[in-house]
């Protein structure tokens, strides 16, 4: 294997290393992007709930999935 086959490997295979970080990395953004979503949306009905907002109870069944 000469220099030049063995650099092209090597960034060949750095490349697949980085796309797997930035795969990861979107991936981590996505699922904490989703918690801090469904924890906004948990504040709102507890909120909600505590002021006597018309409607609190059939959003927390829904966000819960228990609407009948």
């Amino acid at each position: 294997m000469t220099d030049a086959q063995k650099i092209a490997s090597l960034q060949s295979k750095l490349a697949k290393q980085r796309n797997e970080i930035g795969r990861l990395t979107k991936l981590v953004e996505d699922t904490e992007a989703t918690k801090r979503d469904h924890i906004f949306r948990l504040r709102q009905i507890i909120a909600g709930s505590l002021d006597g907002h018309m409607g609190w109870r059939s959003r927390a069944e829904r966000e819960f999935g228990r609407v009948k």
